[in-house]
């Protein structure tokens, strides 16, 4: 997934994906399931039971605001907001309506829920909504200790988006969370929100690495291991643009293969799978360029991460425009090559569009239509090239 061309659908989506998968999953300890008793399960079952109904009352409410708002990058403009803010502040209020519903007839201490219903609240804040500001001012001032950071965290996430063209004023903000980072070393919830404030927002890129920097140094906790983690494979990635670099596999069916043999070639490598939506999207251009330009000297090649040969061949079958061949060997993770040139530190699709001397002239991350053309023009000065 491209993160710096996140929409706003997948904010929400991925927030109330995440809570629902964590709430929904089977409760368990340091090393060892649960055993629960038939009450226990009756009870858990029931819970489940009604966590789905919930997700299904709120899913109109995203799909509507892919709709009405597709690309986050409004959030950043105070004109676009006050346009906006007419059409999805009441979303946002239906969906705080459903979700304190939810917690009424549900009292019992359910972060997730209430994590979501905050960050409705937040992203009302960033829209001009003066009551969700009281109302996560309050939440900041009492409660648990989880539910006030939680609520703390809204404000300062929605004050980075207000201020996302004032470095000064997002600095302020950024010395508040190294603060709270410290006092709190092990909360995914600071982490999460430091690397959506870096993703997504900054005003400049120091500020970006001022945030990374938080989460290196101050903070320890399991997603603030897996964002460090995340960091250094990048490193690896990026260490190969303008690099030389010859692709060694076996391809679907078992056997070896290497970019070797397409010296003097244009070359694209696909790392993708085809359960990866953005990977998906990204196949009508490819196969575009594969068509016109393949007999000018252009060879595409295919790094699949799909974890069965079976789900791979079946989709190609139905896809025979895919006519370029695909490196895979079966995993349960990433695919070995992925992992190798540092591309599941950042996620798929990505490509190495790499000339004829075999050099890696380009990384294209994520998939963003608003640069195919830039990759398209490229492509054509590396085939003219001799």
């Amino acid at each position: 997934m491209n993160r710096r061309t996140i929409t706003v659908v997948v904010v929400f989506a991925l927030a109330m994906v995440g809570f629902m998968a964590e709430m929904l999953a089977v409760p368990h300890s340091k090393g060892s399931a649960v055993e629960l008793v038939p009450a226990q399960q009756a009870a858990m079952a029931a819970e489940k039971a009604q966590l789905r109904r919930l997700e299904a009352v709120l899913r109109p409410d995203f799909k509507q605001l892919q709709v009405v708002m597709p690309d986050a990058k409004v959030m950043l403009s105070a004109q676009s907001r006050a346009a906006l803010a007419p059409k999805v502040l009441p979303l946002f209020k239906k969906a705080v309506v459903v979700l304190d519903g939810f917690l009424k007839k549900h009292p019992h201490e359910n972060d997730g829920v209430r994590e979501l219903r905050d960050h409705f609240l937040g992203m009302s804040v960033v829209f001009g909504d003066a009551g969700a500001k009281a109302a996560l001012e309050a939440a900041a001032a009492g409660g648990t200790r989880r539910n006030r950071l939680t609520a703390r965290l809204e404000l300062m996430q929605a004050a980075w988006l207000l201020h996302a063209h004032d470095a000064a004023a997002q600095e302020k903000t950024l010395a508040t969370m190294t603060i709270l980072a410290k006092a709190n070393p092990t909360s995914d919830q600071i982490s999460r929100t430091l690397y959506t404030m870096r993703e997504f927002g900054a005003a400049n890129n120091a500020l970006r690495d001022q945030a990374m920097h938080i989460i290196v140094h101050h903070l320890t906790g399991p997603l603030a291991q897996m964002i460090q983690e995340a960091q250094q494979r990048q490193a690896v990635l990026n260490d190969f643009q303008g690099k030389s670099v010859t692709v060694r596999g076996r391809l679907l069916g078992g056997k070896t293969f290497s970019t070797k043999v397409w010296k003097g070639k244009v070359v694209i490598v696909d790392f993708w799978a085809t359960w990866c939506p953005p990977c998906r999207m990204s196949l009508p251009g490819l196969e575009a360029l594969y068509s016109k330009y393949h007999r000018h000297g252009l060879e595409v090649l295919g790094i699949s991460n799909d974890r069965t040969a079976a789900a791979l061949r079946t989709f190609l079958k139905a896809n025979p425009k895919i006519a370029w061949p695909q490196m895979f060997t079966p995993h349960s993770n990433w695919n070995p090559l992925t992992k190798k040139y540092g591309v599941s530190g950042f996620g798929i699709p990505v490509q190495f569009i790499i000339d004829r001397q075999g050099v890696v002239r380009r990384i294209v991350k994520g998939f963003d239509p608003s640069k195919e053309a830039g990759n398209i023009a490229l492509v054509k000065k590396l085939l003219a090239e001799k």
